[in-house]
């Protein structure tokens, strides 16, 4: 299986500012919920039962470094992007 992005960015990370939009009291709960979605993705991928690729054409920052990560070989351009 092989994981692409659609832009130059395969993540910025968490959607701080949807989870800002729940107010003081909903904020740590919706980053919760954020959190725990990327551990179960995160789970996922590593549990395949098949070797898996992230083809990255740009930068891979915060959560999508980590997505990178659980994958089993990572491909990347060497004149653009984040280097791993």
């Amino acid at each position: 299986m092989v994981t692409t992005e659609q832009s130059k960015f395969l993540s910025h990370g968490f959607d701080l500012a949807w989870a800002e939009s729940a107010g003081s009291n909903g904020f740590l709960l919706w980053l919760q919920h954020m959190g725990d979605g990327l551990k179960a993705i995160i789970v996922d991928l590593l549990s395949l039962p098949m070797p898996i690729i992230a083809a990255v054409s740009g930068h891979a920052a915060t959560t999508g470094f980590m997505l990178v990560l659980s994958h089993d070989y990572v491909l990347m351009r060497k004149d653009r992007g984040s280097s791993i």
